[in-house]
Formats: C-alpha cells, structure tokens, sequence
C-alpha cells in the first residue's frame, strides 16, 4: 500500500476504496454519499 507523504496513514486510495466498500453495503438509496467522498478528497491532499 502506498502512502502519500503527509498523510497519517490514510491516501486517497485508502478513501476510495472505503468509498466502495460503502457504497457496496449500502441499498442504492444511498448515492451521494459516495459523490460527496469523491468530490471532498480530504485527508492529505
């Protein structure tokens, strides 16, 4: 896995994947919640 510096441990990657996995376990009422991961980056970008 592969981290970007400056990040606690967490990389966009890590933040999509936690996307999908959500979006996998949700019913599919739930779309925005994914857009909203994926328009906010966040955590060290």
């Amino acid at each position: 896995m592969l981290n970007v510096p400056g990040t606690p441990g967490v990389t966009a990657n890590d933040i999509k994947a936690m996307a999908m996995l959500a979006a996998q376990n949700q019913t599919p009422d739930l779309p925005r919640r994914t857009v909203v991961l994926r328009v906010r980056p966040g955590i060290g970008s």
